[in-house]
């Protein structure tokens, strides 16, 4: 059994990596979720995004279910706004209650214990 100590330090760990990585950070707030190649290529464009590299603007083209709105809504606006607590995030959609879910998912992750370590 892991002592506390141990634990603590590897949520200290996972809370590092968080801060620095998308993906890690969608990863380590929810730790069920099991992303994809998919999910790591598109964490990847959407970190260089947000930090100023690469493209500014992309717009991503896949089947519904695949995570898309969860990646970019949820995980990327809190994320980002970790980051950087003085911007704005607006959250879209084609359809008034998935503006909605987003919006109250990404709200919901505020309260999340490893956002407030990250």
């Amino acid at each position: 059994m892991m002592k506390a100590s141990d634990r603590e330090k590897l949520r200290d760990f996972a809370a590092s990596r968080a801060r620095k990585s998308l993906l890690d950070y969608a990863s380590v707030c929810d730790p069920v979720w099991k992303p994809t190649k998919f999910h790591r290529k598109i964490a990847e464009v959407l970190q260089q995004a947000v930090s100023g590299q690469g493209c500014k603007r992309w717009i991503i083209c896949t089947p519904p279910q695949n995570g898309k709105s969860r990646l970019t809504c949820i995980d990327l606006t809190t994320w980002f706004l970790g980051h950087n607590p003085r911007k704005h995030v607006v959250i879209a959609s084609y359809g008034l209650g998935l503006a909605e879910s987003s919006s109250v998912a990404a709200r919901e992750r505020f309260k999340h214990p490893m956002f407030q370590r990250t």
